[in-house]
């Protein structure tokens, strides 16, 4: 009677080398699949934001919301990514644009937050002082209500 026979160990690093080359060769497609998911993510949440903006518009006799006070009721500056100003615990908070767009979840882009991380928040001027840990990612062009003319 033979004894049972197992793979050897040539046999299973070749295996081994073998799986690590498949997954070498396909890391970098899963990460650009993963990143354009992200960015249709991204598109749609814009998208719906242009519809709550134009819903707010309807209410309002066609008129666009302040665009410094659209998400906080204040000209909050580094509201965005300090999470004790987070406008679902604290709706006292909120702008005027807050009701069309609170509990969607469209605030945030999937990438924002690694580029948050990397770029910081320079216009806050307490580096450090906020952790950075983005609550929203999307803004208002101060132009569109004619609000940016105010700078010039």
């Amino acid at each position: 009677m033979m004894g049972k026979r197992g793979f050897t160990l040539i046999e299973l690093l070749v295996v081994i080398s073998i799986i690590a080359i498949l997954m070498a060769i396909l890391m970098p497609g899963l990460q650009r699949v993963r990143t354009q998911a992200q960015l249709t993510v991204c598109r749609n949440n814009l998208r719906n934001y242009g519809l709550t903006g134009r819903m707010y518009s309807d209410d309002n006799d066609g008129e666009f919301p302040y665009s410094f006070t659209w998400l906080y009721a204040t000209n909050t500056a580094c509201a965005w990514h300090n999470e004790a100003k987070n406008l679902d615990a604290h709706p006292e908070l909120a702008g005027c644009m807050w009701p069309y767009l609170k509990g969607q979840d469209i605030n945030l882009c999937p990438q924002f937050n690694s580029v948050a991380r990397e770029m910081g928040c320079q216009s806050c001027g307490k580096t450090g002082a906020i952790a950075l840990k983005p609550q929203y990612g999307y803004t208002m062009n101060s132009y569109l209500n004619g609000d940016g003319s105010l700078y010039f």
